[in-house]
């Protein structure tokens, strides 16, 4: 669970299950039932488990966590979108491999291009095939699918 999850949460944007209520409640050495009742007061830093003081100690230490890095992918998502690279079908993997270096030295996973081409507003200008036999997908163009 990520620092985003937990402000997507906060903010109201995600909801919380059951398994979460648990990992954040494990965090002040709670159970998911007592992290979920708003009258159940926070322990006190000394009452914390250890683990959870060394993290804040190693935090204070090293700083806020970074902010978001824009690192193009989505720009550049984009124009091989608005080229014609997927007038015929390609993999997450095949794509991410037309994307400039800068952009892959710094994403290093081709599961972001399934993610972004799996949400709007890509998605409604990609058509998605399962590969058969494998657990990957391949993209095109609607405009292209069927040809």
């Amino acid at each position: 669970m990520s620092s985003v999850d937990i402000q997507d949460i906060i903010d109201g944007k995600k909801g919380m299950v059951l398994i979460t209520a648990e990992k954040i409640g494990r965090v002040f050495g709670l159970t998911y039932y007592e992290f979920g009742n708003p009258k159940y007061p926070l322990p006190a830093f000394n009452e914390l488990p250890e683990s959870t003081k060394v993290l804040i100690a190693e935090r204070k230490k090293v700083g806020a966590p970074r902010k978001f890095v824009d690192h193009g992918l989505a720009d550049a998502l984009d124009k091989i979108l608005n080229s014609h690279f997927l007038k015929e079908p390609h993999t997450a993997k095949e794509i991410f491999a037309q994307m400039p270096m800068a952009v892959r030295d710094l994403v290093r996973n081709a599961a972001r291009i399934s993610d972004l081409l799996n949400r709007e507003p890509r998605s409604l200008l990609v058509i998605k095939f399962k590969i058969k036999g494998s657990r990957e997908y391949s993209y095109q163009l609607i405009e292209f699918a069927g040809q």
